[in-house]
C-alpha cells in the first residue's frame, strides 16, 4: 500500500498553495437526495444536496471516481514532497519515534517527526512554505 498524507494534513497543504496534480486524492462522497420527476416520463432522480458525508481516498484519474467538477484535495506521497523539498532535506529513521526530517535552510535546527513518513515530510514543507524557504529552492 502506498503511504499518503491524512485529510487534515491534505487540507493543510492544499491551504498552502501544494501543487494538487497528485495520482492520489481524496474526494467527497455527497449526500443526495430522491425526488419524483414527470418529464419526459416519470421515474426517481437522485440530486446532489452539497453536503458531504464524508471524504474517500483514491488512486488514478478523478474522472474514475468523481468527474471534473468535484473539489477533489491531492494526497501526495513520500516521492512527490522529494520532488518538491529543496536539496539537502534529510530523512532518518528513529525506532522509537519513527522518521525525522530536517532541511539545512531551518536554522533553529527544527525537526518534523511523525510515525509516517509523508506526514514528518507534509510537516517540513508547510513549515517551510510559510517561512518563504521554498522560493529559494535549489535543485
Amino acid at each position: 500500500m502506498i503511504r499518503t498524507v491524512s485529510l487534515e494534513t491534505a487540507k493543510l497543504l492544499k491551504e498552502n498553495g501544494f501543487r494538487q496534480d497528485s495520482y492520489h486524492f481524496y474526494y467527497p462522497i455527497l449526500e443526495h437526495e430522491v425526488r419524483m420527476v414527470k418529464e419526459p416520463y416519470e421515474r426517481a432522480v437522485s440530486f446532489p444536496t452539497g453536503k458531504t458525508l464524508r471524504w474517500e481516498l483514491a488512486m488514478g484519474y478523478e474522472e474514475d471516481y468523481c468527474g471534473n467538477d468535484v473539489d477533489k484535495i491531492a494526497a501526495p506521497t513520500t516521492d512527490e514532497f522529494l520532488e518538491e523539498l529543496p536539496a539537502g532535506t534529510s530523512i532518518r529513521k528513529q525506532f522509537s519515534l519513527g522518521f525525522e526530517v530536517w532541511n539545512p535552510y531551518i536554522k533553529s535546527g527544527r525537526l518534523f517527526i511523525n510515525e509516517s513518513l509523508p506526514e514528518a515530510l507534509a510537516q517540513c514543507w508547510i513549515y517551510l512554505k510559510k517561512e518563504g524557504f521554498l522560493d529559494k529552492k535549489t535543485k
